[in-house]
Order: C-alpha cells, then sequence, then structure tokens
C-alpha cells in the first residue's frame, strides 16, 4: 500500500447516523430501543470499534449490486476535504493527534484554489458504485493512488483525468494487471490523444458521484476533533450512499437517484 494513504478501504461501514435528530425521534418513537442505543457519546464508540466489521458489511453490499454493460470500465477521480478554512490553516490545532497523518496544504484544480486538509479518492463504475476509496494528505500527487489501484483491479480500463497522465504508470498497470489507462493529453504534449467520446461521457459519473457526495451527504462539513472521528465521518458518508444505491437497486430505480430514496 502506498505510504501516502491513511486508511485503506475497498468497502466501509454503515451510516452514520448520530445526530441530535435521530436521537430526539428514536426517544420519542421506540423508546425501548433508545435505551438499547443508549448515549450518543456511547453510539458513537461502539461504531469506532465495529469499524473493521462494517467495512465487510459495505463490501458484501457493493458485491451484491451487479455492474452493468460497462463493468470493464473504471473512473477514478478525487476531491478535497478541507478541515478548516485557509486562513486559519496556521493556526488550526486540530486533528494533529498525529503527526505523520495531519492535513496539510494541497490544490483544489477543479476549484482553482488551495486549501488545507486532505484528499478523498475514489474509484467507481460506470453506474456510480463506489469500489474503492481512500484519504491521503492533501498535498501528495493523485498519481501516487495508482500504486493501491494495480493490486485492487485487472482486465478493466481506467478512466482519469490529466492528474492521473503518466507514460511510465500506463505501461506499469497494463503490464502488471492488464489495466488500460485512459487520460486526456496535456496541452504541452507533442504527441495529442484524443479520448474516445464514450470515455469522455463516462468520466463525468465520478463527478457526478462527488457532487452528490458534496450536497447531498455533506462530506466536506467536517466538526471532527480528531482523525479517527473525521476518517470514520467519511466512511459513514460514503457507506449511506452505497445502502440508498443498494435500496434502488432493489425497486428497480436508477442507482444514482439518491435524492428521493434519501427523503422517502
Amino acid at each position: 500500500m502506498s505510504k501516502s494513504l491513511l486508511f485503506r478501504f475497498s468497502g466501509s461501514s454503515f451510516p452514520s447516523i448520530a445526530n441530535v435528530c435521530f436521537f430526539d425521534t428514536l426517544q420519542s418513537i421506540l423508546p425501548d430501543l433508545a435505551i438499547r442505543v443508549g448515549s450518543r457519546r456511547n453510539y458513537n464508540a461502539r461504531r469506532h470499534h465495529l469499524a473493521y466489521l462494517i467495512e465487510k458489511i459495505r463490501a458484501r453490499i457493493v458485491k451484491s449490486i451487479p455492474d452493468d454493460e460497462s463493468g470493464s470500465i473504471r473512473l477514478i477521480d478525487s476531491m478535497p476535504i478541507e478541515v478548516c478554512r485557509y486562513s486559519r490553516a496556521k493556526s488550526c490545532r486540530i486533528l494533529k493527534d498525529n503527526e505523520q497523518s495531519a492535513p496539510t496544504f494541497g490544490y483544489g484544480a477543479t476549484q482553482q484554489q488551495h486549501y488545507y486538509g486532505y484528499k478523498l479518492h475514489c474509484v467507481c463504475s460506470a453506474s456510480g458504485i463506489i469500489h474503492r476509496y481512500d484519504l491521503s494528505q492533501a498535498h501528495h500527487h493523485d498519481i501516487n493512488y495508482l500504486h493501491d489501484v494495480k493490486d485492487e483491479f485487472s482486465t478493466c480500463v481506467l478512466i482519469g483525468d490529466k492528474g492521473y497522465r503518466s507514460n511510465p504508470w500506463r505501461l506499469t498497470l497494463f503490464e502488471y494487471a492488464g489495466i488500460e489507462l485512459a487520460t486526456p493529453c496535456r496541452q504541452n504534449e507533442l504527441i495529442q490523444y484524443t479520448m474516445p467520446e464514450d470515455y469522455q461521457r463516462l468520466r463525468k459519473r465520478v463527478e457526478v458521484v462527488f457532487s452528490q457526495l458534496v450536497d447531498q451527504f455533506s462530506i466536506r462539513k467536517s466538526y471532527a476533533k480528531s482523525q479517527r472521528g473525521l476518517f470514520l465521518k467519511v466512511i459513514s458518508k460514503v457507506t449511506l450512499f452505497t445502502l440508498l444505491q443498494y435500496i434502488n437497486y432493489q425497486e428497480k430505480r436508477s442507482l444514482c437517484q439518491l435524492r428521493y430514496t434519501l427523503s422517502a
């Protein structure tokens, strides 16, 4: 596993519903169950201890959702996870319980701005199912994530943006695991390569997944004071995303129509 990655999850946990609304509703509707659940603090402590089991459960959920006709295609991308405003970064004291995995400064190409925090890496299918994800410090380059991808996938087309453009890595992935790395060309390259239109269209799916995680699951809003709390929060958000996709699959609806499933 690459040293730049903070935790390794091809799957993860069950959703985090430990908030004030949940506990108030539980107390009024199901008081007997509320006694068994206990306080919010005890609930969160149990989630921390059961993280390894939660990971296995999510992995099984992912495997139970079959791939579509584009099953040999995987999409890879990353997005920033801020822990505080950039102007407050130098005085920020939280999330430094482990200096080796403390937040760092990075640059978000999509937002075209610097930030302080971490970077969320995802590999998903063409239908939007997240098969693997990891967190790394913000300053690590996207291409470092390919160290782990080559051990997790094989005989597929891996579509990414220009951040994953690397001829040496293209050759390594193909020889090691039969993975074809497809990325757009940079403007300064002598030999220009035009990505097929189907690949360009499919690549937008991972951007839709990130937009849903941000808008509907507020994955960038963090009130965690420890690294462990932040990582568990990311795990919970991604798991809730996967669980709603599984519900849509069972109901024979579009997998990514999560807003209606969430409101139901």
